[in-house]
C-alpha cells in the first residue's frame, strides 16, 4: 500500500507542476502579445 500512496503523491505533484507550467506559459504568451 505504501508504494501506491507514494505513486499517488508523485502523480499529484506532477499534475500540480504541469498546471504551474501552463499558467506560466499563458502569462508569457499574454505578455508577448501585449508588446
Amino acid at each position: 500500500m505504501e508504494l501506491s500512496i507514494d505513486l499517488f503523491n508523485d502523480g499529484v505533484r506532477y499534475l500540480h507542476s504541469q498546471e504551474e507550467n501552463l499558467r506560466i506559459k499563458k502569462l508569457i504568451f499574454f505578455i508577448c502579445k501585449k508588446y
